[in-house]
């Protein structure tokens, strides 16, 4: 039998890491849990405070000890945080599990790309990027969409009991870590912690089109995460818990459609009317669908997910080459580090607004906020 390659064992990692049946009613668990849904959105913070602290120091990590103990390492902490999340009884037990999931996802934030990236390389194959990025990528919608339709048949009976069913999957995606072969090219590139940090910050600051993309990512990655995590306090009132979950399943597949033909998309448009594109159909529909505030405007919310892929694809594709191989987790960390400022801003806001004047007005206020992003990528683009 043929052993199977780095590529396809990626992709069944990424399914399985993200077979989620809690992430579409995670904040409906939280505010169960804590009864507020400042506190509930300060547990996401948590998870994004443990990240801004970790982004930095998982990605030197990455480049030091490899591709393959760094997944080993954030799928193992990535179980614990479950399981901490399933025991909850109070908001302590919460804060715990969300300062390690905010620390398993900074193991796979710089990495995974990388991991990618130079396993195509050494086969001289990196022109393929960016269709096997969307390909991998597919399979985290894949997990989320077919995690949420999972949630379905528990989610009446218990929120707690659809938090345990996720366990499983976390740890058929430790054992397929056990598989991976660390790429040649890593190997090749070692350095010094504090020497692969400084080059990486240099390499940042002295490429200007590279910060102006990276604010704008920053900004737009903050939003559009924070958004997605509070939607259900949104939909709450208008759709069944269930109903809930049913959309979710929906938004996935219109991710995993758009990243498996995210290669051949980005040929046919260029990156840049793609990512201007989305952030306009992305303020549009979250408008919209405020404004309306009725049982349709869930499904108006689903819309920007048919354009999800390729606009995330085609934005891994100009920063990945931009990075250098000795540095390639740890700038993608950088990156990562900034993203998750923005969304702890993002998300404290939105549940401070949610709890004095409702859920429709926190998504119109970010919304606000949301329009300073295509200005900056603009200027990416004429530069």
């Amino acid at each position: 039998m043929k052993r199977p390659s780095n590529v396809q064992l990626l992709y069944w990692h990424n399914f399985l890491l993200y077979f989620r049946p809690l992430d579409p009613l995670a904040v409906l668990y939280f505010n169960e849990v804590t009864g507020s849904f400042t506190a509930a959105m300060g547990i996401f913070a948590i998870s994004k405070i443990s990240a801004i602290l970790l982004e930095i120091p998982t990605g030197i990590l990455s480049d030091r000890i490899g591709r393959k103990k760094t997944f080993i390492l954030g799928t193992l902490t990535g179980i614990i945080a479950t399981i901490f999340y399933a025991l909850a009884a109070s908001s302590f037990f919460l804060l715990l599990g969300a300062a390690l999931e905010g620390t398993a996802r900074t193991f796979f934030s710089g990495t995974r790309n990388a991991f990618l990236y130079e396993v195509l390389k050494e086969t001289g194959a990196e022109k393929e990027y960016s269709r096997d990025l969307g390909r991998t990528s597919s399979f985290i919608h894949a997990g989320l969409g077919l995690g949420a339709l999972a949630a379905i048949p528990f989610a009446d009976i218990s929120l707690r009991l659809v938090v345990a069913v996720g366990i499983i999957p976390q740890i058929l995606a430790f054992l397929v870590c056990l598989f991976l072969v660390e790429p040649k090219i890593h190997l090749q590139e070692k350095q010094k912690s504090f020497s692969i940090l400084w080059a990486a910050t240099q390499k940042l600051w002295q490429n200007k089109r590279l910060l102006v993309f990276t604010c704008a990512q920053s900004l737009a990655r903050g939003i559009d995460d924070a958004g997605y995590r509070f939607r259900s306090a949104f939909i709450a009132p208008l759709w069944p818990v269930w109903g809930i979950s049913v959309l979710a399943v929906f938004d996935h597949i219109g991710a995993v459609i758009t990243y498996w033909s995210a290669g051949k998309i980005i040929e046919k448009i260029t990156p840049k009317w793609i990512i201007i594109g989305f952030e306009f159909l992305t303020v549009g529909c979250k408008g919209i669908a405020v404004l309306l505030n009725n049982v349709f405007s869930p499904l108006i919310m689903v819309i920007p997910a048919f354009g999800f892929g390729p606009m995330m694809t085609a934005k891994e594709h100009i920063v990945q080459n931009e990075f250098t191989d000795s540095q390639r987790a740890t700038m993608g960390s950088i990156g990562s580090l900034l993203q998750a400022l923005c969304y702890l801003v993002i998300a404290l806001l939105m549940g401070a607004v949610a709890d004095h004047w409702g859920p429709a007005v926190a998504i119109l206020a970010v919304i606000v906020i949301q329009l300073a992003v295509t200005p900056l990528y603009a200027r990416f683009f004429k530069q």
